[in-house]
């Protein structure tokens, strides 16, 4: 009789307290340049409310991912994967919906950060290029949609992401 073999695998925790660290300073870059804006635009007060309700609110969720990450250390981490281990016992959709929802939410964000950055390469290199937008003319056309450069560079941008991370996932 055959018998199948199990290779038994687990996670490698080889990160240090200063991996993390460093790991989290390059989130949050645009949110300190963003900070003299809101000093601006709220006073001085305002933001440091602001800022203060941010850091209470991020406290608070990061101790919820801390006690998920400790209640399932077997598994490899993400909000969509706590969710779907967390309520599999009740129903087993919590988890896809978790997942698009977490998919949904970078690809709005990429689409939108892309036609942005379109548009501003547009405006610096190529300022009397059409825009692309419904309301005027673009460089191509089809029925009521426009397609502009800025479209094309937030599509290229988008496309070029989603490449790099599906050859990453590929590869490693």
């Amino acid at each position: 009789m055959a018998e199948a073999v199990i290779e038994e695998r687990q996670l490698l925790k080889s990160l240090r307290w200063y991996d993390g660290f460093v790991i989290a300073l390059a989130n949050p870059g645009f949110l300190l340049g963003s900070l003299g804006y809101s000093v601006g635009d709220l006073g001085g007060w305002g933001a440091v409310l602001l800022w203060g309700i941010s850091a209470f609110i991020a406290v608070f969720l990061n101790t919820i991912y801390s006690e998920l990450a400790t209640m399932f250390p077997e598994k490899s981490g993400g909000m969509a994967l706590y969710a779907h281990e967390g309520w599999r016992k009740y129903t087993t959709l919590v988890g896809p919906i978790a997942t698009f929802g977490y998919w949904i939410g970078w690809s709005v964000v990429l689409s939108v950060f892309g036609l942005f950055i379109g548009q501003i390469i547009q405006g610096a290199w190529f300022p009397g290029s059409p825009i692309g937008s419904p309301l005027g003319d673009g460089y191509f056309s089809s029925g009521g949609a426009q397609v502009g450069l800025p479209q094309l560079i937030g599509i290229g941008l988008v496309v070029a992401v989603w490449l790099s991370t599906s050859s990453a996932r590929a590869s490693g």
